[in-house]
């Protein structure tokens, strides 16, 4: 992938996170966030728009509780800039992967964060 970046976008650096206990918290630097939610048998990759915090302490150690993201198959977005929350704990009784994946219209899934992939320019040398 990091590859194919590269010859579609020269100037930025492509980077995967692994979904195993690694969340993105808001960068320092611009970056941008797409999620590998494993559903159904296939991998979606929405765009991650925000984050949610359950406190300001939270916020300061960098512990999202969901993640706001842009899901192009699902319903378009209306009043906000997001159509789907990804919730990072896990629901009671399921399996340590099993996340809870919801839409604004009320669609809910259950889905395996994979990991996140990240372009965004490299620091300077």
């Amino acid at each position: 992938m990091s590859n194919l970046v590269r010859s579609m976008a020269p100037s930025l650096e492509a980077i995967w996170l692994d979904g195993a206990g690694i969340v993105p918290t808001a960068p320092a630097t611009p970056t941008v966030f797409l999620a590998g939610l494993q559903w159904l048998g296939t991998v979606r990759w929405p765009l991650v728009v925000g984050w949610e915090f359950e406190s300001v302490d939270a916020q300061r150690h960098g512990r999202p509780s969901a993640l706001l993201l842009l899901d192009a198959l699902w319903p378009e977005p209306w009043g906000t800039g997001h159509n789907a929350r990804l919730q990072l704990r896990h629901r009671t009784g399921a399996s340590t992967s099993a996340l809870t994946y919801r839409g604004l219209d009320g669609q809910i899934a259950t889905v395996q964060l994979t990991g996140f992939f990240a372009l965004r320019r490299p620091a300077p040398a």
